[in-house]
């Protein structure tokens, strides 16, 4: 067995075979990741047994060890790409490849309906213990669907939402200049402190200048407009066959006339055009409403696997943590 780093072209090359990859599995989202936070970008390209595997990944250091974790910052940036089954044997060697020492652990976030084949009692691994808001995310299949057939799938108070807020004059436009990324960004400010109590935004606005200085055509950004103030706005990744909604947010006092329900209505309108697979609205924690809006757009909630590997020296230096907490948690 052996690895290496690998070229751009080559890893968009091997996972733009792939339906269910985004935006968030690309070397784009790397760099984009890397200029925002504190991340450097080390996925790895395997040559094993005459097949290519890849793993997008990134590592952090702290005090001197490393942690890795599939491209981080949402529930569902990772995997294994591989274009054959990957054995059990396979999938063993490269995560104690990369563990070890003081390589404390590597987290594993697999995209929809992707899953680990082999079997686990065999591995040195468990389920992630993560709450159940972190283990799904909520998708449409669009495929050789038009946009009216998912208006139909509509529960009828999104499509009585959808049509109040166009007959009351909300509309939607692309924005393209860095002052409109830079409006949307003073919504969310608003809309976090005001709606969710959030002191301080849990997306910087570092990000939404990465997004717009690097997202190239992957990045759209939608914004709904009543009598001519900009009041709601959603940032999408278009990627592969993947059309994903990453955030949305309105000003609060405009919230009676739904432009969220409008903008997702333009998102599914526009993945179907444009010949997407699926839509994607990601997850929604335990916001028992929010998951309910996203539902009413007949979405599905798909389950998604999340894994930790921990070294020996991982289990260790976690333990040791959870009780003093020398440095913040990674686990």
């Amino acid at each position: 067995m052996n690895y290496g780093t690998v070229s751009v072209d080559e890893w968009e090359e091997i996972i733009l075979k792939f339906d269910n990859v985004s935006f968030f599995h690309s070397p784009t989202w790397a760099k984009i990741v890397e200029k925002t936070w504190d991340y450097r970008t080390a996925t790895r390209l395997y040559h094993i047994n005459g097949k290519k595997i890849l793993i997008p990944m990134m590592e952090s250091n702290i005090l001197g060890f490393k942690i890795f974790t599939n491209i981080p910052t949402n529930a569902d940036a990772g995997g294994l790409f591989s274009e054959s089954d990957i054995t059990t044997d396979e999938f063993k060697s490269i995560v104690t490849d990369i563990i070890g020492g003081r390589n404390l652990s590597i987290s594993l976030a697999f995209p929809p309906f992707m899953k680990l084949s082999s079997d686990k009692s065999s591995l040195i691994i468990d389920d992630w213990k993560l709450k159940d808001e972190f283990t799904y995310t909520h998708l449409i299949k669009i495929e050789n669907k038009s946009s009216d057939d998912i208006w139909n799938d509509f529960h009828r108070k999104t499509r009585q939402k959808v049509r109040k807020a166009i007959k009351s004059g909300v509309k939607v436009r692309e924005g393209t200049s860095w002052e409109d990324f830079n409006a949307f960004y003073d919504i969310y400010v608003k809309e976090s402190s005001q709606k969710w109590g959030y002191e301080t935004p849990q997306i910087p606005l570092k990000l939404c200048k990465n997004l717009y200085k690097y997202g190239s055509d992957h990045v759209k950004l939608n914004l709904a407009i009543k009598d001519g103030k900009i009041i709601a706005g959603t940032i999408s990744f278009l990627y592969s066959k993947m059309f994903y909604i990453f955030m949305s947010a309105f000003l609060p006092e405009y919230g009676n006339f739904n432009p969220t329900s409008v903008l997702f209505n333009e998102s599914i309108k526009q993945a179907c055009q444009d010949g997407y697979k699926y839509v994607n609205f990601g997850t929604s924690g335990n916001l028992k409403d929010l998951r309910k809006f996203k539902g009413r757009f007949g979405s599905e909630e798909v389950k998604l696997k999340r894994y930790k590997v921990y070294s020996n020296m991982g289990k260790i230096v976690t333990k040791i943590n959870r009780k003093y907490r020398f440095y913040p948690r990674f686990s």
